[in-house]
């Protein structure tokens, strides 16, 4: 039997009263189309190795934690550690191998969408960032073809949602 494709929605909501004034907003997004859902939680230690916590590939995966990059339609990652310590080093890399370091504090989530043609580098040492900036990195278009993590402190749990096509 086939997988019946679903519809996935996600909600990003703030709310602060200041003085007596309330700011914030609620967004919903739906992603459609979706047959493909990795839901797992990584311990991830702070040994020297990174761990993976998924890929994707420009062409054919080969399953398991592996999805093809134009399919992956929404990614969250989430440091679950309640200890102030406890930051989470992210490695985002692509096809060209550069990588981009985000550090994400205990109990925060990092939430990627697009993973085809998504991480823009410049390897220059002279980066502008002004003017058309989508212009300006064309040519340094790149798949995201890696995440993965490794913990500052002590081992973290680290929650890991994956939604393809």
């Amino acid at each position: 039997m086939a997988i019946t494709a679903a519809t996935l929605t996600t909600t990003v909501s703030e709310s602060i009263t200041l003085n007596g004034q309330t700011f914030g907003n609620t967004i919903t997004k739906t992603h459609t189309s979706i047959k493909d859902v990795m839901v797992r939680t990584v311990p991830v230690t702070a040994s020297t190795d990174l761990h993976v916590l998924y890929q994707s590939e420009p062409t054919n995966p080969e399953g398991g934690q592996s999805f093809r990059s134009d399919d992956i339609k929404y990614v969250r990652i989430t440091n679950t550690s309640t200890t102030a310590a406890d930051t989470l080093n992210l490695v985002i890399m692509n096809e060209q191998e550069q990588e981009v370091l985000h550090l994400l504090n205990p109990g925060c989530s990092l939430i990627l969408n697009q993973h085809g043609l998504s991480l823009k580098l410049d390897a220059s040492s002279s980066a502008d960032f002004t003017g058309d900036l989508t212009n300006q990195f064309n040519d340094n278009e790149h798949d995201i073809i890696k995440v993965s993590a490794q913990a500052n402190n002590q081992t973290i749990d680290v929650e890991v949602f994956v939604a393809a096509t």
